[in-house]
C-alpha cells in the first residue's frame, strides 16, 4: 500500500492507486522479467494540501523463487496534474536463501545496504536490535552476523574498542507483541576486539557465532518453525560508536498498516535500542526506545544455512581443482575452486597450525566453480590451512602468511 499526497490548491477526486511487482532471477537479463503482481484500488476524494491514510492493496507473498522483485506504485485522478513526474515511485526487495536482512541487499559485497550510521544521545553504551521471524527453522542454522560500525574520525580509530553481537530467541509469552526482559533467551554471541594497531575508523564485520552453552564457535541450530529471533549489535564503551542503517527503505507505512490490523510487534520494527542490560547480559528492553524521526531498518544481517552432517570423505584428486594465490601471502588470499560435479554448497574454513578455526564462510546454491578472496592482513605470520567442504567431500591446502 501507499499514502497519497495532494500538493495542489484544490481537492481531487477518484484517486487511483496501482501497484505492479516484477520478478527477475539472479544473473538473468531483462528478457527474463515477469510480472507477478498487478492490482489497483481507489479513494473517492482527497482534500487540498493533505495526505491520505495508508491505501492498502491485497497482500503479495513471493513464491519463494530467489531473485529481484521490483515494486512500482503509480497514482492518478480525475483532475489535471500539472506535474505528473512525481506520480510514480519504485522500490526493490530480494529473496535470497542464505541471508536475512531488513535492509536492501548489497549483492556486490554480500551484506546489507548502508546509507548512514547512528547512535543514541551523546554516545556511550548502546545496543541496536532488529528482529526476524523464520517460517522454516527446523533443519537450518544461523552461522554468522554481518554489520557495520564506525567512530568519529576526529576522535581516532577503532583501536582498543570491542564490539559484540548477540542472537536472541524471543518467546512472546503474554502475546502482547511487545518484548519484555523475561521473554529473551541468548542463543549465541560473537565479538570483535580491535587491536592497538588498528587505524580504521569504520568497519564491516562478519563474525561467526559462539554457542552460548558450549562457548565454542559453532552455528546456532534452530529448533522450530515460525520462531522469532533478535540480532543485537552491542557496544559497552564510552566513545561515540555508530551502527549502520539503510535509509533507502522506510518501514513507517508498513508498520502503520500492521498496527491498524493489530499485527505490529517489536520484531516488525526496523530497529529498537537499549542502553543498559540485566545482569550485564540481557538487554533491558523494558526501557528500550526508537528515534521519533527514523523508521529505516538496521543494516545488520545474518547468514543461514541447512544443517549438514560432518563430511568425512576426502575429495578424490580428479574430482576437483583448487588454486590459491599468492602463497606466501601478506594481504589478500585469492582462491579458485572447480568441481567436476555440482555441489549444493561450498564452505571455506581457515585453521591455524593448532587446529583452531579462525574463519568460516558458507555459500549456498548449486556450485561447480567458485571464487573467493580472504583478507588475511590481520593474521599473525605463520602457516595456516584452508579447508573447502562440499556435499561431495572436502579438501585442504596450506598457505603461509609473510610480511
Amino acid at each position: 500500500g501507499a499514502s497519497v499526497i495532494n500538493e495542489g490548491f484544490s481537492g481531487t477526486t477518484n484517486i487511483q492507486l496501482n501497484s505492479t511487482i516484477t520478478y527477475r532471477p539472479f544473473n538473468a537479463g531483462p528478457d527474463a522479467i515477469t510480472i507477478v503482481y498487478n492490482d489497483s484500488t481507489s479513494v473517492s476524494d482527497l482534500a487540498a494540501d493533505s495526505t491520505s491514510n495508508l491505501i492498502t492493496l491485497p497482500e503479495y507473498t513471493p513464491a519463494g523463487n530467489e531473485g529481484y522483485y521490483d515494486v512500482f506504485y503509480g497514482v492518478s485522478s480525475d483532475d489535471d496534474d500539472t506535474d505528473g513526474n512525481d506520480n510514480l515511485t519504485q522500490t526493490q526487495f530480494a529473496v535470497i536463501d542464505e541471508y536475512y536482512s531488513k535492509a536492501r541487499w548489497d549483492f556486490a559485497n554480500r551484506r546489507g545496504a548502508r546509507t548512514n550510521a547512528y547512535t543514541a544521545g551523546g554516545g556511550g553504551p548502546i545496543e541496536m536490535i532488529t528482529g526476524f521471524t523464520i517460517p522454516k527453522g527446523i533443519g537450518y542454522q544461523i552461522d554468522s552476523a554481518i554489520f557495520y560500525v564506525s567512530v568519529r574520525t576526529a576522535e581516532g580509530p577503532l583501536a582498543g574498542e570491542t564490539v559484540e553481537v548477540y542472537l536472541y530467541e524471543w518467546n512472546d509469552i503474554d502475546t502482547s507483541g511487545g518484548t519484555s526482559n523475561d521473554e529473551l533467551t541468548i542463543l549465541g554471541l560473537a565479538f570483535q576486539e580491535f587491536g592497538a594497531e588498528e587505524t580504521a575508523t569504520e568497519a564491516w564485520l562478519r563474525l561467526p557465532f559462539i554457542d552460548i552453552e558450549t562457548f565454542e564457535e559453532a552455528p546456532i541450530e534452530l529448533t522450530g518453525d515460525n520462531k522469532t529471533y533478535f540480532l543485537g549489535v552491542r557496544y559497552r564503551g564510552d566513545r561515540v560508536l555508530f551502527i549502520g542503517f539503510d535509509e533507502g527503505l522506510d518501514r513507517r507505512a508498513l508498520n502503520e498498516l500492521q498496527n491498524s490490523q493489530g499485527q505490529l510487534t517489536d520484531a516488525e520494527l526496523g530497529y529498537f535500542f537499549v542502553t543498559e542490560w540485566i545482569d550485564d547480559l540481557i538487554p533491558n528492553v523494558n526501557n528500550g526506545g526508537i528515534f521519533t524521526d527514523l523508521s529505516a531498518p538496521l543494516s545488520t544481517a545474518f547468514t543461514i544455512s541447512e544443517v549438514v552432517s560432518d563430511v568425512k570423505e576426502v575429495l578424490a584428486e580428479n574430482a576437483f581443482e583448487l588454486q590459491m594465490y599468492p602463497n606466501p601471502v601478506s594481504e589478500e588470499l585469492t582462491t579458485t575452486f572447480n568441481l567436476t560435479e555440482n555441489s549444493a554448497y561450498v564452505i571455506y574454513q581457515i585453521f591455524d597450525v593448532q587446529g583452531k578455526l579462525i574463519f568460516s564462510q558458507r555459500n549456498n546454491g548449486l556450485v561447480q566453480k567458485d571464487n573467493a578472496i580472504f583478507n588475511v592482513s590481520k593474521l599473525p605470520v605463520g602457516q595456516y590451512y584452508l579447508k573447502v567442504v562440499t556435499d561431495k567431500g572436502f579438501t585442504s591446502k596450506s598457505f603461509t602468511v609473510q610480511r
